[in-house]
């Protein structure tokens, strides 16, 4: 058993270095900054639905649309498949937003939910220009719904940059889905 720990830990890592890489090549922060809840389309459905506007994916073949939600989470969530080990893993939804000028606690909250074994992940990464500063995330753990939240004080200038991913996971074992809806961002 702490074989396998320590493997997913090491898998953790990697999948972190690979997702770093590829999100500093990422698409431009979104503008002008706003209040309230920085991301678009935190709860991928307008006007009743689906819809991942607002969030980038390269292979949009390990994102679903189901019709579980969350309370208070409307009528559509999004489903993003365990990946295996490869290529495809650095393929995760994303949101790309300018940091605010000044040193804010940025929050980065969502619901979500794991139907596997394999437990998906929310993270934020910070970068500097082009460079990753920091990189945080929270490992669904719940197979019902259940609101999750990851903070991180940043001190930033107008070249600053937050990418926000929601991934179902890694692995060559098994596969599964996590499930995210009511994603936030907010800087105070």
């Amino acid at each position: 058993m702490r074989q396998i720990n320590r493997i997913n830990r090491i898998v953790l890592v990697l999948v972190a270095l690979i997702v770093c890489i590829n999100l500093i090549q990422c698409s431009s922060p979104t503008g002008p900054l706003q209040t309230g809840n920085l991301l678009k389309d935190p709860s991928f459905e307008s006007n009743g639905q689906p819809t991942l506007s607002g969030w980038t994916i390269n292979d949009t073949s390990i994102v679903h649309f189901t019709n579980d939600a969350p309370p208070d989470g409307g009528k559509w969530s999004v489903a993003v498949n365990v990946v295996w080990i490869g290529p495809n893993m650095l393929e995760v939804p994303y949101q790309k937003i300018k940091l605010i000028s000044g040193t804010k606690i940025y929050t980065f909250s969502f619901w979500a939910k794991s139907s596997s074994a394999i437990k998906g992940i929310g993270s934020i990464l910070a970068f500097k220009a082009d460079s990753l500063v920091s990189y945080k995330y929270v490992r669904v753990g719940d197979s019902t719904w259940t609101n999750y939240s990851i903070a991180d004080t940043l001190s930033s200038d107008q070249a600053d940059s937050l990418c926000v991913t929601v991934s179902g996971g890694v692995t060559e074992l098994a596969g599964g889905k996590t499930y995210f809806d009511l994603c936030s961002l907010t800087a105070k």
